[in-house]
């Protein structure tokens, strides 16, 4: 039988505790990027909800999707909860058949669309917000930006 001293158990308590100071710097990290994370997909959320608001509130009618200063409005009252976002209201008409985007726009109030009639209206949103982090990441991100853009059919 093996007989133990009272010195066993005190060989080995300095390097338990810089065990778990180790592990309590490195669970500490971990929790900080958790954060960090979950507070930019937050950010994220928001803004596209911000968007997707704004954009179906213009969607409404030809009038509301011209009130850019009330479809900015919508979008900053529902991103209330993340600060610093910038609204851009925009509105697009385009014919049946377009390919190139903005690019095919055409004038919402003077064009018609051959053999289609009055061209098709949409509420598009951008929202944006810079996103900083809570604490400076190496080589990972400074600043990041948060953008959405939400594109409705008004007609």
């Amino acid at each position: 039988m093996k007989s133990y001293s009272r010195n066993d158990g005190r060989k080995h308590a300095g390097s338990i505790l810089v065990e778990f100071a180790l592990s309590v710097l490195l669970l500490m990290l971990l929790l900080a990027a958790a954060a960090d994370f979950s507070r930019i997909f937050f950010h994220a959320i928001t803004v596209a909800n911000a968007s997707g608001a704004a954009s179906f509130w213009g969607a409404q009618s030809v009038v509301k999707a011209a009130d850019f200063t009330r479809i900015a409005t919508v979008a900053t009252n529902d991103a209330q909860d993340i600060p610093g976002v910038s609204v851009t209201p925009m509105q697009f008409c385009d014919c049946p058949g377009n390919t190139s985007g903005l690019a095919g726009a055409v004038d919402c109030n003077n064009d018609t669309c051959a053999g289609y009639g009055l061209p098709r209206a949409y509420s598009r949103v951008m929202v944006q917000q810079t996103f900083e982090p809570l604490f400076p990441w190496p080589g990972i991100f400074d600043d990041s930006s948060v953008m959405r853009i939400a594109w409705t059919r008004v007609r």
